[in-house]
């Protein structure tokens, strides 16, 4: 571009030396001007002329092209901007996802530690709730064979507990037993066990204090705590003034 102006600023120069050349010789010659020199001057000038007004149609033409270009050049500015700013948002998008990505690993870890921590409880209550049906197995099939009885310490020798006088003994007919299986929570098997530590009525059963609960409970082992939950010696209190009129 700078090559092409720089042509038409000489053709330009040169045009305008020739202008004042011709005229200067004209005012010299006057009349005596040779035309043929005239008429070459003249063609020169206009060829001059000619090839000046091409560089001007070319000039306009590449200024247009210009034009052009610099609007293109500014359309690719702009869309380069663009790209920089989209750039830069998916370059903050990208550490923002890094950051959940490393938050959710986080939370992965410890997600997965507490699995580790539920499944390590969760096998301990299965061994300890299979321990629990074991003995429940144990019980179901202590209940269903009344000769099977838990272990414990010996038994000691029968022991026949004095009974206060009550309405029997007045019509001189004292009991002697009562059926201990009508109380709740009492078997064949533990009835058994009852009545080889001296235990035969409802009256025994009911006057037990702290000491008596305690040897009964060693003799029963693991059914011990039927005594009380069961509430023993308050059902064999009711039961004894049903069936012989006489409140404990």
């Amino acid at each position: 571009m700078l090559y092409l102006v720089t042509q038409i600023l000489f053709f330009l120069l040169v045009a305008f030396v020739l202008g004042v050349a011709l005229g200067w010789f004209a005012r010299a010659s006057g009349p005596q001007v040779n035309p043929k020199t005239h008429a070459r001057l003249v063609e020169a000038f206009e060829a001059q002329e000619a090839q000046l007004e091409s560089l001007r149609r070319d000039l306009a033409s590449r200024e247009s092209q210009l034009a052009e270009l610099e609007i293109e050049i500014g359309r690719s500015t702009t869309k380069v901007q663009e790209l920089e700013q989209q750039l830069s948002k998916s370059r903050g998008t990208a550490e923002t996802l890094k950051e959940q990505l490393a938050d959710c690993r986080g939370e992965l870890d410890t997600h997965r530690s507490r699995v580790r921590e539920l499944e390590r409880e969760v096998h301990g209550r299965r061994e300890a709730l299979e321990s629990q049906l074991k003995r429940l197995a144990e019980l179901e099939r202590m209940f269903r064979e009344p000769e099977t009885l838990p272990p414990g310490p010996p038994q000691p020798e029968p022991v026949r507990h004095a009974a206060t006088t009550t309405a029997s003994t007045r019509k001189g007919t004292a009991p002697t037993s009562d059926d201990l299986q009508q109380i709740r929570g009492i078997g064949p098997a533990i009835e058994r066990v009852l009545n080889a530590l001296g235990y035969h009525t409802f009256r025994d059963v009911a006057s037990w204090d702290h000491d008596a609960i305690a040897r009964v409970s060693e003799q029963l082992g693991a059914l011990s705590g039927r005594i009380l939950r069961d509430r023993w010696v308050q059902q064999a209190k009711q039961l004894h003034a049903r069936k012989y009129g006489e409140t404990i």
